[in-house]
């Protein structure tokens, strides 16, 4: 129980940094819903609002914790906290914002994600 405690915080106690110019961000992990990429540019959708920096999406799946965030598009990252529904080509998080899932990384999302809530409910 201790070990799952420390697991909920390292994860859920997280912070993604980014910069917007001259100033330095830095939003919570469990705050952030998706990224997505934009061109040469990322905006990140959280409970607070909406931000965008330059960057690639790739990058920011770098920095992110594979057992919180999923890739399931080319261009999107999705937050399995947040995560309402799973349908066949899509994911619905809890803002109600549909997301694509593409082919290509169908087979991992359902992996990771059922893997995700079954360490959440302690299996």
């Amino acid at each position: 129980v201790l070990l799952q405690a420390a697991d909920h915080l390292r994860l859920f106690g997280s912070l993604f940094f980014f910069q917007n110019g001259r100033e330095e961000y830095q939003v919570p992990c469990s705050d952030i819903f998706c990224f997505e990429a934009q061109g040469r540019k990322v905006r990140i959708s959280t409970e607070q609002g909406e931000y965008v920096f330059y960057g690639r999406i790739g990058k920011v799946a770098e920095k992110l914790d594979k057992a919180l965030f999923v890739r399931c598009h080319a261009s999107y990252i999705v937050n399995m906290e947040k995560i309402f529904s799973v349908g066949e080509n899509t994911l619905v998080l809890q803002s109600r914002e549909s997301i694509p899932v593409s082919r290509k990384y169908k087979p991992s999302v359902k992996e990771q994600y059922f893997r995700f809530v079954k360490w959440r409910c302690g299996k």
